[in-house]
Protein backbone atom coordinates (compact mmCIF):
# COMPACT_ATOMS: atom_id res chain seq x y z
CA UNK A 1 0.00 0.00 0.00
CA UNK A 2 1.43 3.71 -0.83
CA UNK A 3 2.50 4.74 2.76
CA UNK A 4 1.63 8.57 2.51
CA UNK A 5 -1.77 7.90 1.19
CA UNK A 6 -4.68 9.88 2.32
CA UNK A 7 -8.32 10.40 0.70
CA UNK A 8 -10.55 13.41 0.86
CA UNK A 9 -13.82 15.03 -1.07
CA UNK A 10 -12.15 16.26 -4.05
CA UNK A 11 -12.06 19.53 -4.59
CA UNK A 12 -12.70 22.12 -7.79
CA UNK A 13 -8.82 22.20 -8.35
CA UNK A 14 -8.71 17.99 -9.10
CA UNK A 15 -10.98 18.20 -11.57
CA UNK A 16 -8.38 18.38 -14.56
CA UNK A 17 -6.16 15.31 -12.98
CA UNK A 18 -9.26 13.57 -11.85
CA UNK A 19 -10.13 13.46 -15.78
CA UNK A 20 -6.16 12.60 -16.71
CA UNK A 21 -6.67 9.52 -14.59
CA UNK A 22 -10.04 8.85 -15.78
CA UNK A 23 -8.67 8.91 -19.40
CA UNK A 24 -5.75 6.75 -18.46
CA UNK A 25 -7.71 3.99 -16.82
CA UNK A 26 -10.00 3.86 -19.34
CA UNK A 27 -7.71 3.98 -22.26
CA UNK A 28 -5.73 0.89 -20.80
CA UNK A 29 -8.54 -1.22 -19.64
CA UNK A 30 -10.87 -0.96 -22.73
CA UNK A 31 -7.71 -1.33 -25.32
CA UNK A 32 -7.73 -4.59 -27.08
CA UNK A 33 -11.38 -4.77 -26.14
CA UNK A 34 -12.75 -2.30 -28.10
CA UNK A 35 -12.51 0.08 -31.11
CA UNK A 36 -10.35 2.68 -30.59
CA UNK A 37 -13.14 5.05 -32.00
CA UNK A 38 -15.58 3.54 -29.00
CA UNK A 39 -12.58 4.24 -26.61
CA UNK A 40 -12.12 7.84 -28.07
CA UNK A 41 -15.52 8.63 -27.48
CA UNK A 42 -15.67 7.12 -23.48
CA UNK A 43 -12.54 9.65 -23.34
CA UNK A 44 -13.96 12.74 -24.26
CA UNK A 45 -16.62 12.30 -21.58
CA UNK A 46 -14.28 13.19 -18.84
CA UNK A 47 -13.10 16.82 -19.48
CA UNK A 48 -12.19 18.76 -16.55
CA UNK A 49 -15.88 20.65 -17.42
CA UNK A 50 -17.30 17.32 -16.91
CA UNK A 51 -15.99 16.82 -13.99
CA UNK A 52 -16.63 20.01 -12.33
CA UNK A 53 -20.41 19.72 -13.14
CA UNK A 54 -20.66 16.49 -11.18
CA UNK A 55 -18.97 17.79 -8.20
CA UNK A 56 -21.74 20.30 -8.27
CA UNK A 57 -24.54 17.94 -7.78
CA UNK A 58 -25.12 18.18 -3.78
CA UNK A 59 -26.49 14.18 -3.22
CA UNK A 60 -22.78 13.18 -5.14
CA UNK A 61 -19.53 12.52 -3.39
CA UNK A 62 -16.72 12.17 -5.02
CA UNK A 63 -13.55 11.25 -3.55
CA UNK A 64 -9.80 11.10 -4.27
CA UNK A 65 -6.94 9.12 -3.40
CA UNK A 66 -3.45 11.60 -3.03
CA UNK A 67 -0.08 9.77 -2.48
CA UNK A 68 2.05 12.64 -3.91
CA UNK A 69 -0.39 13.32 -6.71
CA UNK A 70 -3.93 12.00 -7.55
CA UNK A 71 -3.71 8.24 -7.64
CA UNK A 72 -7.64 7.20 -7.09
CA UNK A 73 -11.22 8.70 -7.28
CA UNK A 74 -13.83 7.18 -6.93
CA UNK A 75 -17.71 8.54 -6.23
CA UNK A 76 -21.19 7.97 -4.34
CA UNK A 77 -24.23 8.44 -5.86
CA UNK A 78 -27.65 8.04 -4.31
CA UNK A 79 -26.95 3.41 -3.48
CA UNK A 80 -24.56 3.39 -6.27
CA UNK A 81 -20.99 3.74 -6.49
CA UNK A 82 -19.84 5.14 -9.60
CA UNK A 83 -16.47 5.85 -11.24
CA UNK A 84 -13.77 3.92 -9.03
CA UNK A 85 -10.33 4.33 -10.48
CA UNK A 86 -7.06 4.14 -9.95
CA UNK A 87 -3.99 4.68 -11.81
CA UNK A 88 -2.83 1.16 -13.41
CA UNK A 89 0.70 1.09 -12.37
CA UNK A 90 -0.80 1.03 -8.43
CA UNK A 91 -3.63 -2.00 -8.81
CA UNK A 92 -2.88 -4.50 -5.67
CA UNK A 93 -1.66 -1.64 -3.62
CA UNK A 94 -4.77 -1.15 -1.42
CA UNK A 95 -5.80 2.17 -2.95
CA UNK A 96 -9.13 1.25 -4.35
CA UNK A 97 -10.11 -0.73 -1.14
CA UNK A 98 -9.18 2.48 0.85
CA UNK A 99 -11.64 4.27 -1.39
CA UNK A 100 -14.38 1.91 -0.93
CA UNK A 101 -14.12 1.84 2.65
CA UNK A 102 -14.82 5.70 2.66
CA UNK A 103 -17.46 5.10 0.13
CA UNK A 104 -19.19 2.52 2.21
CA UNK A 105 -18.75 4.71 5.56
CA UNK A 106 -20.49 7.81 3.89
CA UNK A 107 -23.10 5.38 2.71
CA UNK A 108 -24.09 4.14 5.90
CA UNK A 109 -23.56 7.55 7.20
CA UNK A 110 -26.46 8.49 4.81
CA UNK A 111 -28.46 5.78 5.75
CA UNK A 112 -28.02 3.25 3.26
CA UNK A 113 -28.35 -0.73 3.84
CA UNK A 114 -27.49 -1.54 0.13
CA UNK A 115 -24.57 -0.29 -1.46
CA UNK A 116 -24.97 -1.01 -5.61
CA UNK A 117 -22.04 -1.31 -8.32
CA UNK A 118 -22.41 -1.26 -11.93
CA UNK A 119 -18.54 -3.28 -13.04
CA UNK A 120 -16.43 -3.35 -16.02
CA UNK A 121 -16.19 -6.65 -17.17
CA UNK A 122 -12.49 -7.49 -15.30
CA UNK A 123 -13.15 -5.76 -12.60
CA UNK A 124 -15.98 -7.46 -10.72
CA UNK A 125 -13.11 -9.50 -9.03
CA UNK A 126 -12.35 -6.33 -7.21
CA UNK A 127 -15.77 -5.89 -5.99
CA UNK A 128 -16.60 -9.43 -4.85
CA UNK A 129 -13.32 -9.50 -3.32
CA UNK A 130 -15.01 -6.77 -0.63
CA UNK A 131 -17.86 -8.72 -0.92
CA UNK A 132 -20.43 -7.11 -3.37
CA UNK A 133 -22.48 -10.00 -4.65
CA UNK A 134 -23.37 -10.82 -8.52
CA UNK A 135 -27.05 -9.27 -9.33
CA UNK A 136 -27.08 -9.96 -13.12
CA UNK A 137 -25.59 -7.89 -16.06
CA UNK A 138 -26.48 -5.08 -18.47
CA UNK A 139 -25.25 -3.40 -21.27
CA UNK A 140 -24.65 0.37 -21.50
CA UNK A 141 -23.71 1.73 -25.20
CA UNK A 142 -22.09 -1.51 -26.20
CA UNK A 143 -20.43 -2.01 -23.07
CA UNK A 144 -20.89 -4.96 -21.23
CA UNK A 145 -21.40 -4.36 -17.05
CA UNK A 146 -21.75 -6.84 -14.13
CA UNK A 147 -24.05 -5.49 -11.71
CA UNK A 148 -23.00 -6.13 -8.09
CA UNK A 149 -24.34 -5.32 -4.80
CA UNK A 150 -23.46 -5.65 -0.90
CA UNK A 151 -25.62 -5.15 2.10
CA UNK A 152 -23.94 -2.77 4.45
Amino acid sequence: MCETLSIRQAESGDAATIGALIRKCLRRTLAGRYAQAHIDRRCEVWSEAHILRLMQWPERCMLVAISSEVVGTACLYEDSVRKVFVDPGLHGKGIGRRLMGRIEQTAVSRGLSVLKVQSSVGADGFYRKLGYSYVGEKEVEGEPFILLQKRL
